[in-house]
């Protein structure tokens, strides 16, 4: 299941619109989803943190630990979070039609590729600034999600104004938050 998870994120990836039909072909369980594979990801994510004491003499086991707990915390909290206003943005498009799987799969797949950043960015010894960019391309992933969501095309522009900081802004709002308790 977590490689095929991970082969919808690279199909995401690389051709978003083509990716969100597959999704919705494939009819996946949001649930055995996130249990496969977000979760797995995120503390994949979380492990990777331990990769920085391979170049950064600095580093002690503690704030890696520590590192490691944030990064976990900060994604797995934010894939509720993202549930949570993805549901209240889908009201406002919905009309009364149930959306529940979707959502839960939509935010799924936007916080796995946000965690995929981050994994990436881990393994990385120096600090690349073309990564942080990367999270406007999750952007144009969300916005070619719109059929995935049922969402009018007349409406395609809200949808994407309302959903991306529903579900981006969690994760750096949490990890700034974070960084700021502990140091």
């Amino acid at each position: 299941m977590f490689l095929t998870y991970l082969k919808y994120m690279v199909q995401l990836i690389l051709s978003p619109g083509r990716g969100w039909e597959d999704i919705g072909l494939a009819k996946i369980d949001p649930r055995r989803l996130a249990n496969n594979g977000l979760y797995l990801l995120i503390l994949i994510a979380a492990v990777t943190e331990y990769v920085k004491w391979i170049w950064d003499d600095e580093v002690t086991f503690a704030s890696l630990t520590i590192d490691a707990i944030v990064t976990y915390v900060t994604y797995f909290a934010s894939y509720f979070i993202g549930i949570f206003f993805m549901s209240l943005v889908m009201n406002e498009f919905s009309a009364g039609a149930s959306f529940d799987k979707r959502v839960h799969t939509f935010v799924n797949y936007s916080i796995g590729l946000l965690t995929l950043i981050c994994v990436v960015s881990n393994f990385l010894p120096i600090d690349f600034p073309l990564l942080y960019y990367l999270p406007l391309y999750i952007i144009i992933i969300q916005w070619k999600a719109n059929k995935y969501m049922q969402v009018p095309d007349s409406h395609a522009g809200w949808f994407v104004l309302l959903a991306a900081p529903s579900v981006l802004l969690p994760p750096f709002l949490l990890m700034f938050l974070f960084n700021y308790i502990v140091p």
